[in-house]
């Protein structure tokens, strides 16, 4: 997992970040050109989009535990949820309108594992 601010928000007209805990923030398309450089498969998502966005999954998280563990609440609305929105702790990223609206990118990345670890796959 890797996340960049969006320059675009932060520091568009200068090559030195605004903030002084990064070294470097990325545009959206400078971020996925660099991950699939590096990266096989390559899974974007965005944060600090829009507040309509991040009260849906908020909501849910105070829903009762009887209604989220339901067969029927997990079939119909967590499936559709799940794949469009990431919660990690207190964190939702998503995955719509990433380059236009998103604060910060995450990247969930992976090698092959045949790239990983090429001794073990000889015979």
């Amino acid at each position: 997992m890797i996340s960049t601010p969006n320059k675009s928000f932060f520091s568009p007209n200068s090559e030195t970040p605004s903030n002084p805990y990064h070294v470097k923030e990325y545009y959206f398309e400078e971020f996925q050109s660099l991950l699939q450089g590096h990266f096989e498969e390559i899974d974007l998502w965005g944060q600090g989009t829009k507040r309509m966005n991040k009260l849906i999954p908020r909501g849910i998280q105070t829903l009762p535990s009887c209604i989220k563990s339901s067969t029927l609440f997990r079939q119909l609305i967590l499936h559709k949820i799940e794949s469009n929105y990431l919660l990690v702790g207190r964190n939702i990223f998503t995955k719509s309108n990433i380059k236009e609206h998103s604060v910060f990118f995450l990247g969930i990345c992976k090698k092959n594992s045949a790239l990983l670890s090429p001794g073990l796959n000889r015979a």
